[in-house]
């Protein structure tokens, strides 16, 4: 697979700064921006989202199907720790240092654990994940970890994608499905694989569709 680079860097690049953004905050600030429930921190490998209550404690507020995390864990768990301990100081951070070793630490084999308090009880929930191995140290470039992740989640994207060439499961509106099927169509041209160049042809129909009807009705 040729690689992308600048736009592994650019997606990278953006979820870092969403996931940096409570800390980016000023100390004092933290609780209040926290306290609008607003602040996203989703787990890819065992298909959550969970919304930030504190800085180390997030509440599930959606399950994918079929996903590690279905069957064992429930909306509204409260999320305390990982692998055994306790989040001391940033949910984000250590969240992501959990999944990287259960992900690359051969004795784990792949196991990993959420510490939750679910209805006043505590309790440790064990899930199996994809032992993908850790992150190399001049990741995503030469990364065998971070092309595995751009190609499962390219697939992901490919067997998502609707018959008119759309996501519309991504968002809502026309803007955004637009916006959705031009940068899904973006990462899947990005990866340079061939087999997802009828995916590419269909999101250039879709959006050349969607300008000509925005024209013809702007005139």
């Amino acid at each position: 697979m040729r690689k992308q680079p600048l736009f592994v860097i650019a997606i990278l690049g953006a979820a870092i700064a969403l996931a940096a953004a409570p800390h980016a905050a000023h100390a004092k600030n933290e609780d209040r921006v926290i306290a609008r429930g607003n602040i996203q921190l989703p787990i890819g490998p065992i298909g959550i989202r969970s919304i930030m209550t504190s800085v180390t404690t997030a509440k599930v507020s959606t399950i994918e199907k079929g996903s590690p995390a279905d069957g064992k864990l429930q909306l509204d768990d409260v999320i305390v720790g990982a692998n055994g301990k306790k989040f001391a100081s940033q949910i984000w951070r250590e969240m992501g240092q959990a999944v990287e070793a259960s992900q690359g630490d051969p004795k784990r084999k792949g196991v990993f654990t959420l510490e939750i308090v679910r209805k006043e009880r505590a309790l440790s929930i064990a899930m199996k994940i994809e032992p993908l191995g850790r992150f190399g140290p001049t990741y995503p470039f030469d990364c065998t970890k971070s092309d595995r992740i751009y190609a499962m989640a390219c697939d992901y994207l490919a067997r998502l994608q609707k018959a008119d060439g759309s996501w519309p499961h991504l968002t809502t509106g026309t803007a955004g499905r637009v916006y959705a099927a031009a940068i899904t169509g973006m990462a899947l041209l990005g990866s340079g694989d061939p087999k997802y160049n009828d995916h590419i042809r269909k999101v250039a129909a879709f959006l050349l569709k969607q300008d000509i009807e925005r024209r013809g009705a702007s005139m």
